[in-house]
Order: structure tokens, then C-alpha cells, then sequence
């Protein structure tokens, strides 16, 4: 039988572990520069980022964009959102490439806001994730991860 000291050691162990396990929904959002673009469920904005889809309805085709390899931004969005690791989205990325059926998100060079509105700004049918914490002025959220429409 546990000490009951032992079993309140034992719960805050099992705490601890979900709390650093546990995907951190609702880090990020998904923004746009674009006012015609419309929100988007969170089942589609996987489906773009899977690149099992390309286009909206109503919309139109989609640019994404990725943060830098190797970036803590890159593997947490991924493992956050799509509980998938950087080498499966990789693999993923390159057989869809390979197939001729898509190409992946264009990564930045560098992890900054002027960055990303950079991209955007350039890209009028651009899509963003960033820390929900991190909108730049002018974006535009499409989807809040944490509220998604699902």
C-alpha cells in the first residue's frame, strides 16, 4: 500500500508529465494580409498544412507560409497542431513534391515578425501561422487554433 505522501508524489509526477506532454493547443493563430480571405475551420487549415488541400472555397488557391528550419517556432506549430515531428512533415512534404501534386510551405530565412508581414505583403493570398501572442499590426487572424471552428 502507497504512503499518502507517496501517492500526492506520485499524481504531481503524472501532472507534470501531461503538462510537458500535452500538445499546447491554442498557441498559435493563422493570419493573413488579405481582407478577401475567408476564416477557415481548423480541419481545412490542417488539410493545407498536410498538403491535402491547396485551395479555399470561395477563395481560391493558398500560399503558405513556414517559419526557418530548425526553428522552435517550426516544431512546436507541428507538433502543437498536427502532432507530427519536423522529419515527418519533411517525408510528408517531399513525397507530395515528388508526385507533382503540391510543393510545401515556403520557409522563411529568418524567424521575425517584419519577416512574415514581409511575406504576406508579397504574397496576396498568403496564409501565416505565428504565436497568438506575436500578431503583427495589420494581420489579419483566419483562425484562432484554441477557438477553432471545428
Amino acid at each position: 500500500m502507497m504512503h499518502s505522501g507517496m501517492k500526492w508524489a506520485y499524481r504531481l509526477l503524472l501532472l507534470s508529465l501531461l503538462l510537458v506532454f500535452w500538445p499546447a493547443r491554442g498557441q498559435y493563430v493563422l493570419i493573413t494580409l488579405n481582407d478577401n480571405m475567408p476564416a477557415i475551420s481548423e480541419s481545412k487549415a490542417k488539410m493545407l498544412y498536410l498538403g491535402k488541400l491547396r485551395s479555399l472555397d470561395s477563395f481560391g488557391r493558398v500560399d503558405l507560409l513556414d517559419f526557418p528550419e530548425g526553428s522552435s517556432q517550426k516544431q512546436a506549430f507541428y507538433r502543437s497542431f498536427l502532432n507530427k515531428s519536423i522529419p515527418q512533415i519533411n517525408s510528408r512534404w517531399a513525397r507530395i513534391a515528388f508526385s507533382g501534386k503540391g510543393k510545401p510551405p515556403e520557409s522563411l530565412s529568418v524567424a521575425s515578425e517584419e519577416a512574415v508581414l514581409n511575406w504576406l505583403a508579397e504574397h496576396p493570398r498568403g496564409i501565416a501561422y505565428v504565436p497568438r501572442n506575436q500578431v503583427p499590426m495589420g494581420a489579419r487572424v483566419i483562425l484562432d487554433i484554441e477557438q477553432g471552428v471545428d
